[in-house]
């Protein structure tokens, strides 16, 4: 549709507040990544690490806006292929467990992917402690990641 139809049935003062809102929209969007984010990003489609650090603090702090699920998802797609410090094994671990602890949220399937990359015997044990979690939805979680982490 275009926007001379779409704007034609309403009234200026609607217009106006309706353009107002996308811009506020762009504004709160483009400030909502952290600075060097957008720019990384062909680098990490190409295999590069340089950035990995911006990307995993995103991850770690876990924002939640409208379509966080979509860049979270869309980030871990990449990282899974990169190689890891030991650290940030590490660090990727905790976040997986955390979020198996948080609830289900869109990019979940993305971290279950991820964990495979990640895993170690030790995490292993972590997340199959969770089995025994009293909330059943922890333990649904838990044997997800497990289940993604056999098929590597």
């Amino acid at each position: 549709m275009a926007w001379e139809a779409y704007y034609a049935h309403r009234s200026d003062e609607k217009r106006e507040e309706h353009e107002h809102a996308q811009a506020l929209k762009l504004y709160t969007m483009v400030r909502a990544f952290p600075p060097g984010f957008s720019e990384g990003l062909v680098g990490l489609m190409a295999g590069k690490t340089e950035n990995v650090e911006i990307y995993i603090r995103f991850l770690e702090l876990d924002p939640y806006f409208f379509q966080s699920g979509y860049a979270k998802a869309y980030l871990i797609r990449y990282m899974k292929q990169l190689p890891f410090t030991t650290s940030q094994q590490r660090r990727l671990q905790d976040l997986i467990l955390n979020v198996v602890k948080k609830g289900f949220r869109r990019e979940f399937r993305s971290y279950c992917q991820l964990a495979r990359y990640v895993q170690s015997d030790s995490w292993l044990l972590e997340v199959e402690a969770l089995l025994a979690s009293w909330d059943p939805n922890i333990a649904l979680r838990s044997r997800w990641i497990l289940a993604a982490c056999r098929q590597r």
